[in-house]
This record gives C-alpha cells, structure tokens and sequence, in this order.
C-alpha cells in the first residue's frame, strides 16, 4: 500500500509540473490542482498529458474523447483554419475550444 501511495504522489508532483509548464493556457481559472486530477482521472500519465497540451488541447475531457476515437496528438498537433473563428490554430486546441 505504501508503494501504491508513493507511486500517486509521484505521479501527481510529475503531472503538476507539466501543468505548470504550460501556464494559463493549461489550467485557466480551474486552478492547478483541480487541472492535475482532471487529467490524472481521465487516465493520462503526466507524459500522456504534455503530449496533448503541445498538441493544443487543453482539456482533459477532450483529450480522453479524443483518444477513445483514435486520435493521437501528432493527428491533432495539425494546424487548421476549418472550423468556428476566422483563426488558424491546431486541430487539438480548436476542439477543445468548441470551434470544431
């Protein structure tokens, strides 16, 4: 049990870490700690979750839908003008922004 408890808070102080990283963009008015459990519930390590946020997605929900429909984040790291706004951004950040 020891190891189990360990094992979290390591993966908690890497996930917080990315999080920080990425500044604003990553954890908005949610905060950092609620931002680091959102991504950590949705089952991504804190390696997982860097992927993403450098793909543009920064939320953790829309990551894991993402996923489950077979995306990676080389996939959604492509930038587009398609989409809600007259802006160029990635495929990750615009679906994750609801422009797409």
């Amino acid at each position: 049990m020891v190891t189990s408890k360990r094992s979290l808070e390591v993966a908690k102080t890497n996930m917080e870490s990315v999080i920080r990283s990425y500044g604003d963009f990553a954890y908005g008015s949610s905060g950092i700690e609620e931002t680091v459990y959102e991504w950590m519930d949705c089952g991504f390590s804190a390696e997982q979750a860097d992927a993403w946020l450098a793909a543009g997605c920064f939320n953790a929900i829309v990551a894991r839908r993402l996923a489950d429909a077979g995306m990676t984040p080389d996939q959604v790291a492509q930038s587009t003008g398609d989409g809600l706004g007259d802006y160029n951004a990635t495929i990750g950040y615009k679906v994750a922004n609801n422009d797409l």
